[in-house]
């Protein structure tokens, strides 16, 4: 499984992700940052999001 940042310092509670890929599968996670640093750990979607055809 690859990760990739869609979006960084960034200061909203949501987000929209552009440019999936249709017929892929994604799980998402998100860190969170302050002026202490990166957290230790992400907090991680339970479930995938499969992406259909329109």
């Amino acid at each position: 499984m690859e990760w990739f940042t869609v979006y960084e310092h960034y200061r909203r509670a949501q987000c929209s992700v552009s440019e999936l890929v249709v017929g892929n599968e994604y799980f998402f996670r998100v860190f969170t940052e302050n002026m202490c640093g990166l957290s230790d750990e992400a907090c991680q979607s339970k479930d995938s999001v499969y992406i259909q055809k329109p």
